[in-house]
Protein backbone atom coordinates (compact mmCIF):
# COMPACT_ATOMS: atom_id res chain seq x y z
CA UNK A 1 0.00 0.00 0.00
CA UNK A 2 1.28 3.42 -0.97
CA UNK A 3 0.03 6.62 1.00
CA UNK A 4 0.26 9.98 -0.94
CA UNK A 5 0.64 13.35 0.36
CA UNK A 6 -0.36 16.56 -1.64
CA UNK A 7 -0.38 14.08 -4.90
CA UNK A 8 3.49 12.96 -4.02
CA UNK A 9 4.42 9.14 -2.48
CA UNK A 10 5.63 9.64 1.31
CA UNK A 11 5.37 6.26 2.18
CA UNK A 12 4.89 2.27 1.52
CA UNK A 13 3.65 -0.05 3.38
CA UNK A 14 3.72 -3.44 3.54
CA UNK A 15 2.50 -6.49 6.76
CA UNK A 16 2.66 -9.80 6.49
CA UNK A 17 3.07 -12.51 9.26
CA UNK A 18 4.32 -10.25 12.26
CA UNK A 19 6.57 -7.71 9.85
CA UNK A 20 6.09 -4.22 8.92
CA UNK A 21 7.71 -2.62 6.48
CA UNK A 22 7.58 0.94 5.90
CA UNK A 23 9.67 1.97 2.64
CA UNK A 24 10.11 6.18 3.16
CA UNK A 25 10.09 7.73 -0.50
CA UNK A 26 10.36 11.29 0.60
CA UNK A 27 12.25 12.56 3.71
CA UNK A 28 9.99 15.32 3.58
CA UNK A 29 7.47 13.14 5.78
CA UNK A 30 10.28 12.93 8.02
CA UNK A 31 11.32 16.31 8.41
CA UNK A 32 7.53 17.40 9.01
CA UNK A 33 7.16 14.74 11.56
CA UNK A 34 10.58 16.00 13.38
CA UNK A 35 9.34 19.62 13.48
CA UNK A 36 6.16 18.86 15.17
CA UNK A 37 7.69 16.69 17.50
CA UNK A 38 10.40 19.69 17.95
CA UNK A 39 14.09 19.31 17.02
CA UNK A 40 16.93 19.32 19.47
CA UNK A 41 19.38 17.38 21.50
CA UNK A 42 16.12 17.16 23.91
CA UNK A 43 14.11 15.64 22.04
CA UNK A 44 16.80 13.60 20.41
CA UNK A 45 17.54 11.77 23.90
CA UNK A 46 13.32 11.40 24.07
CA UNK A 47 13.05 10.23 20.81
CA UNK A 48 15.82 7.63 21.29
CA UNK A 49 14.16 6.70 24.73
CA UNK A 50 11.12 6.01 23.01
CA UNK A 51 12.44 4.10 20.01
CA UNK A 52 14.12 1.52 22.68
CA UNK A 53 11.07 1.65 24.55
CA UNK A 54 8.86 0.75 21.18
CA UNK A 55 11.41 -1.82 20.09
CA UNK A 56 11.32 -3.58 23.06
CA UNK A 57 7.66 -4.18 23.17
CA UNK A 58 7.47 -5.23 19.84
CA UNK A 59 10.47 -7.85 20.80
CA UNK A 60 8.21 -9.02 23.64
CA UNK A 61 5.40 -9.49 20.95
CA UNK A 62 7.27 -11.26 18.60
CA UNK A 63 6.76 -8.51 15.97
CA UNK A 64 9.44 -6.88 13.52
CA UNK A 65 8.92 -3.21 11.94
CA UNK A 66 11.55 -2.22 9.14
CA UNK A 67 12.69 0.89 8.25
CA UNK A 68 13.78 1.96 4.40
CA UNK A 69 14.19 4.70 2.93
CA UNK A 70 13.80 4.20 -0.95
CA UNK A 71 14.50 0.91 -0.69
CA UNK A 72 17.50 0.74 1.08
CA UNK A 73 16.91 -0.82 4.63
CA UNK A 74 17.91 1.29 7.38
CA UNK A 75 16.51 0.07 10.94
CA UNK A 76 15.30 -3.11 11.98
CA UNK A 77 13.35 -2.94 15.62
CA UNK A 78 11.62 -5.67 17.33
CA UNK A 79 11.98 -9.47 17.15
CA UNK A 80 14.26 -10.27 14.52
CA UNK A 81 16.87 -7.46 15.21
CA UNK A 82 20.26 -9.09 15.35
CA UNK A 83 22.70 -5.54 16.20
CA UNK A 84 26.63 -5.50 16.71
CA UNK A 85 27.33 -2.52 17.18
CA UNK A 86 23.92 -0.22 17.86
CA UNK A 87 23.15 -1.45 21.73
CA UNK A 88 26.64 0.85 22.19
CA UNK A 89 24.46 3.64 20.66
CA UNK A 90 20.54 2.77 21.52
CA UNK A 91 21.05 0.48 24.51
CA UNK A 92 19.06 -1.82 23.38
CA UNK A 93 19.27 -5.39 21.68
CA UNK A 94 15.74 -4.82 19.77
CA UNK A 95 17.36 -1.79 17.64
CA UNK A 96 19.87 -3.09 14.76
CA UNK A 97 21.54 0.36 12.43
CA UNK A 98 21.04 -1.61 8.95
CA UNK A 99 22.93 1.79 7.50
CA UNK A 100 24.15 4.45 9.24
CA UNK A 101 24.56 6.49 6.28
CA UNK A 102 21.14 6.35 5.06
CA UNK A 103 19.74 6.64 8.68
CA UNK A 104 22.47 10.18 8.80
CA UNK A 105 20.88 11.23 5.75
CA UNK A 106 17.09 10.90 7.24
CA UNK A 107 18.40 13.08 10.00
CA UNK A 108 17.35 10.38 12.07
Amino acid sequence: MAISINDWEALKLKAEDKELNLDLIDKQLVKKVQSRLGAGKASLWRGLGQARKVAEELQDEGLTVIIYYRGSKVVTIGLNARPTFSPLVTGSDAIQIDSLLKLIELGL
